[in-house]
């Protein structure tokens, strides 16, 4: 008689893979790059951590790396088989997938902002005020630096970050429900991601406006939006909430409408 397995054990399944230290290897090596960056510019901390939206930071290395780690995390064979007929229901595992994609999300910002913090600490100034650089760089936001400390532009970049990153994992999850292919659902990211880069780049403001980098990072957004700079813009969380409810009922819909042959509980 099989064993059934522990959660621990489905947990240890996605989350403890080989292919993850190489990824924290990239990310290490490309933090230590960003440390170089803020440190010829004589940022502290707050300019450091806040670098992880820019545009270059954003497109060229952390989502291409999230991609791969997201790609790795649901290479699991036929695991998928026999978590589906341990739920109770087709939607209860949808459920359970989603709140892994949210927990890996997590995991991925965490070891990110450790990662920074812990390369940081001997040569970057740690304290709750705006650089010399940051003061003259960011000359437009001149009221959204007086009324706001770093530290609270932080956590909201940070979280503006998770929020781009769950998006992009829950698209990744219901383009695999749809087409039952990885590499589809990977070629989808990377042309969404390279689109954004295009559209970026061609400095065309009818197709940049509503493209990704102006709705993550937050000077950019009050910038593209003209949105008052002496509040925080909330909003622009509220386009990311939107964007993730459309692509949580879309995934939704589809589990509910797909036959899947694991459902009658294949042998793996």
């Amino acid at each position: 008689m099989r064993r059934k397995t522990s959660r621990n054990e489905l947990n240890a399944i996605y989350f403890l893979k080989k292919e993850y230290i190489l990824i924290l290897s990239i990310l290490l090596l490309y933090s230590f790059y960003l440390l170089r960056e803020t440190l010829i510019k004589k940022g502290n901390l707050a300019d450091f951590l806040l670098s992880v939206t820019d545009f270059h930071a954003l497109f060229y290395c952390i989502s291409p790396i999230f991609l791969i780690a997201i790609t790795s995390f649901f290479s699991v064979g036929h695991i998928q088989n026999y978590l589906i007929v341990r739920f109770k229901s087709k939607k209860a595992w949808y459920t359970h997938n989603v709140v892994l994609i949210s927990k890996f999300v997590t995991v991925f910002c965490i070891l990110l902002i450790a990662v920074m913090i812990l390369e940081s600490l001997l040569v970057l100034d740690i304290n709750n005020k705006w650089s010399e650089y940051a003061i003259h760089f960011y000359s437009f936001h001149h009221e959204l630096l007086v009324n706001f400390k770093p530290l609270i532009l932080i956590i909201t970049t940070v979280l503006l970050l998770w929020l781009f990153l769950f998006f992009s994992g829950l698209l990744y999850y219901v383009v695999f429900l749809i087409t039952g292919k990885i590499f589809i659902s990977f070629l989808f990211l990377f042309a969404l991601n390279s689109i954004n880069i295009v559209g970026r780049l061609s400095q065309l403001e009818n197709i940049s406006y509503y493209l990704f980098y102006n709705r993550i990072n937050v000077f950019q957004y009050i910038y593209m939006t003209h949105s008052d700079r002496v509040d925080y813009p909330f909003g622009i969380f509220f386009y990311w909430a939107f964007l993730i409810m459309i692509i949580y009922i879309a995934g939704y819909l589809v589990i509910n409408k797909l036959d899947m042959d694991i459902t009658k509980g294949k042998e793996s």
